[in-house]
């Protein structure tokens, strides 16, 4: 198979034995973000321009905030303060500080690391459908991946259309990698619930005992 810039990525975690291999893409996605955020990004007019109006989330300002470059990251908070300020005005009605609550608590709601990985991450969801439109042995290594995150599994769902006249076949591989995963994940929730009845006291839990980490991890992906 190929490697190339737009699919190098794809390929390295769908060869990997891994959870969810767009959770782990994903990862990487957010970081080359947020390290270009504290860096180029400082000076750059037209990003601290949409660090003004859209700010972080709490994930990511953490994120963020890991990182080496406090200096950096206090530039882009300080561009972020000239928004809040415009909402931050004092208030002489009841209906007027409602609005401004509602004003100042969808500032809390919008985050420009998550705008720029949502973006990034579609062209990966596009590649993946036309990897396997293209690429007999990405066919294979999806069929015998672990599957997706519920999340990651709708978006994929969502851009299928990108394996053009594979879109059929690539459905119904998307739905048996997916439907395995989840079948797995119902027997490990159903024997650890069993292994809790009194009448089975005593036995050991075995692979039951990851049920729920492993439930939650379908649910939200690993972080």
């Amino acid at each position: 198979m190929q490697y190339h810039i737009s699919t190098g990525l794809v390929i390295q975690h769908f060869e990997k034995d891994c959870n969810c291999p767009l959770c782990e893409m994903e990862k990487i996605v957010e970081a080359n973000i947020c390290r270009e955020l504290l860096a180029d990004g400082c000076m750059d007019d037209d990003v601290r321009h949409q660090v003004n109006a859209r700010g972080f989330c709490l994930k990511h300002f953490e994120q963020l905030y890991e990182m080496p470059s406090k200096l950096g990251l206090s530039l882009q908070m300080t561009t972020r303060m000239n928004t809040i300020f415009k909402t931050f005005q004092p208030v002489n009605s009841t209906r007027k500080a409602k609005k401004q609550a509602k004003a100042l608590e969808s500032e809390l709601t919008t985050c420009i690391v998550c705008d720029y990985t949502q973006k990034e991450m579609v062209k990966y969801y596009k590649t993946i459908a036309q990897l396997f439109d293209k690429e007999d042995q990405f066919k294979q290594m999806l069929a015998s991946s672990n599957g997706f995150c519920l999340k990651h599994y709708a978006k994929l769902l969502e851009y299928s259309d990108f394996a053009f006249f594979s879109s059929a076949q690539y459905l119904k591989a998307l739905y048996e990698v997916e439907s395995n995963r989840l079948n797995k994940s119902v027997e490990l929730l159903q024997a650890f619930s069993n292994r809790h009845d009194y009448r089975n006291l005593g036995k050991p839990l075995g692979e039951a005992t990851n049920a729920l980490p492993r439930i939650k991890n379908d649910f939200f992906g690993k972080k």
